[in-house]
């Protein structure tokens, strides 16, 4: 095989050899690790293949970067030592951390990928996974002595292989330990923050997903989980074996993948659109996109946690969906900060129609609560469809002295910022609502945000606070059975979920009016016609009789308003709230 070559780059000095002719083939290593790990299987490979193995960044011989590093980091790299070898595109097989690296570079770069393989390698994480790996991490980073890494890849091991070769295991537990501060702590970063199980959907290049039956870091679970999410994917399951299966079965690895890279390939329809696309120019997208989407699942995502009003909604529009569009239409919860994180992510997602947000009157909150989001509310967003509007309910507590609005009034005038309202957290809607009420009402009131609306309820029932705003769904059981008092819909019409509750406008205060609306958005660019196909897809959705009485259930009415309505009342939205909330000074946590 080639000796050693070095790679000057611009993001980083590596490593790396490349050997054989015939089809491409990158070969990438895993945690702890460097090429050398990879030899064997690429010697079993045999002939028809140029192969090229490098050292990650923090790995091997590569030049120690300072870390953490991101999968994108990897990702890029792949892309700079690509060019330099001269592969446009090649087949990629990863291993362990290089399983995450290759399916990261498959969805980011699909271009450059003609088939991927995923050896040993993980997806998505439990929350405990995800702490486990927190908690090493922290460990390490406390100077922790390399007994853990070595202990853990002794277990990568069959008892077989460790009695016939503890040469190969002493030299590896070895070369783990030498290489664990700086090559782990980045790893375990990576593995810590990395989950890409709802994104493997997007992988378009044919895939072989492979693991040991007995694999204790990456186990068949994970597997059969990717397998599941890649469309056509083959998955194998090798009998025997745990983790280390470069090293004690290369020959049955090379096997199976030399097999599954020789292949012929069918047509299929990816390939056939692909490659019209790829004769007719980029011109043809939008009228490509109107005859064939959708073609695979799409990902609505909710950026709260599951449970919620909204997440509730999402969730009942999404079912019905599933049957106009003919694809699964499949709700992802990515709450977090503010709901900037799912909005972000769905900000930079592919405009393709495949990753939308329900969202609609909190994201036109957040320019004037913020200055510092990652993303511009009008520039990277395209309204599809308004899904219905819900009034919030003003409630105390059933043994309260508050029985209206006018009793709220001489209570708070009487006791100047004495009374506590709770609220979903700061910034919330529910925040929001209750701070304009007070502003009407020419009140002083004392804001105690939760996380979340249920402690704060239940700090209500418990005399801890004193009045809260919540959605009228979630509590309309509670007020019929007398366990909350409900003293005013901020809406402007009585909710026919509770029709004996007078809204805070016909109790004496004209100028007040609170409504949530949700909407369905895509990312900005995302062709007209798709916008189209789903805002009907919607329409439809929310006609169906049961529908309908469903969402009535859950206090949202309104029938359901089409793109250019939906961009219409999203501008007006971002420029009244951003004014208004600069003015009351109501900030993002």
């Amino acid at each position: 095989m080639t000796d050693d070559l070095i790679f000057e780059g611009q993001r980083l000095r590596t490593r790396y050899r490349l050997h054989g002719e015939g089809r491409p083939i990158v070969l990438i290593h895993g945690v702890g690790s460097d090429l050398e790990d990879l030899s064997a299987v690429a010697q079993a490979l045999g002939d028809g293949f140029r192969i090229l193995r490098h050292d990650l960044r923090g790995h091997g011989r590569s030049e120690r970067l300072p870390g953490p590093y991101s999968l994108e980091d990897f990702a890029l790299d792949l892309v700079e030592l690509m060019d330099h070898v001269g592969f446009d595109r090649a087949d990629v097989m990863g291993f362990s951390l290089g399983a995450l690296i290759a399916q990261r570079f498959a969805l980011g770069f699909p271009q450059r990928v003609r088939r991927v393989a995923m050896v040993s390698g993980v997806a998505g994480r439990t929350e405990a996974e995800r702490a486990a790996v927190l908690k090493r991490l922290d460990a390490l980073e406390a100077n922790e002595p390399n007994s853990h890494a070595t202990a853990s890849a002794s277990r990568w091991f069959t008892d077989d292989f460790r009695a016939r070769h503890p040469e190969i295991v002493d030299s590896r537990l070895t070369r783990i330990a030498a290489n664990h501060k700086p090559s782990y702590a980045a790893a375990y970063r990576v593995l810590a923050t990395s989950d890409l199980a709802d994104e493997l959907h997007h992988i378009s290049a044919p895939a072989l997903v492979m693991t040991g039956e007995f694999d204790q870091g990456s186990n068949p679970r994970m597997a059969r989980l990717m397998h599941d999410r890649i469309a056509g994917s083959e998955l194998q399951i090798l009998p025997g074996l745990r983790h280390s299966i470069l090293l004690e079965a290369p020959e049955l690895v090379a096997g199976h993948l030399r097999e599954f890279l020789t292949r012929p390939e069918a047509p299929g329809r990816r390939a056939a659109l692909a490659g019209a696309a790829a004769l007719l120019g980029m011109a043809v997208l939008p009228a490509r996109a109107q005859t064939a989407y959708p073609d695979r699942p799409v990902r609505l995502v909710v950026p709260f946690a599951p449970g919620g009003g909204t997440d509730i909604v999402a969730r009942v529009i999404a079912d019905a969906m599933t049957q106009s569009l003919g694809q699964p239409v499949v709700v992802e919860n990515r709450g977090g900060a503010g709901t900037i994180i799912g909005t972000d992510y769905v900000a930079k997602a592919a405009p393709d129609g495949y990753t939308l947000l329900y969202s609609g009157l909190g994201l036109t909150f957040q320019p004037g609560m913020t200055r510092s989001l990652p993303y511009d509310v009008i520039r990277d967003f395209a309204p599809i469809s308004v899904t219905g509007r819900q009034p919030n309910i003003l409630i105390v507590a059933p043994n309260s002295p508050i029985s209206s609005v006018q009793d709220l009034v001489r209570r708070a005038k009487a006791e100047p910022g004495r009374l506590t309202f709770g609220t979903a957290g700061q910034g919330s809607g529910t925040h929001i609502a209750s701070e304009m009420l007070w502003r009407t009402l020419g009140v002083e009131m004392l804001h105690v945000p939760y996380r979340g609306t249920a402690p704060a309820m239940n700090d209500l029932l418990a005399g801890r606070v004193d009045v809260m705003f919540t959605t009228i769904s979630s509590v309309a059981s509670q007020v019929k059975a007398d366990a909350v008092k409900a003293i005013g819909v901020s809406g402007a019409e009585r909710s026919p979920l509770l029709p004996d509750v007078a809204t805070i406008r016909e109790q004496g205060f004209p100028g007040y009016e609170y409504t949530n609306w949700a909407a369905i958005v895509a990312p900005a660019r995302t062709p007209r016609p798709i916008l189209d196909r789903v805002a009907a897809a919607v329409a439809q959705a929310m006609r169906t009789p049961a529908v309908r009485e469903r969402l009535a259930g859950e206090g949202v009415v309104g029938d359901p308003e089409g793109p250019d309505a939906a961009a219409e009342l999203y501008r007006s939205e971002v420029a009244r709230w951003t004014s208004l909330l600069r003015e009351m000074r109501v900030e993002m946590n």
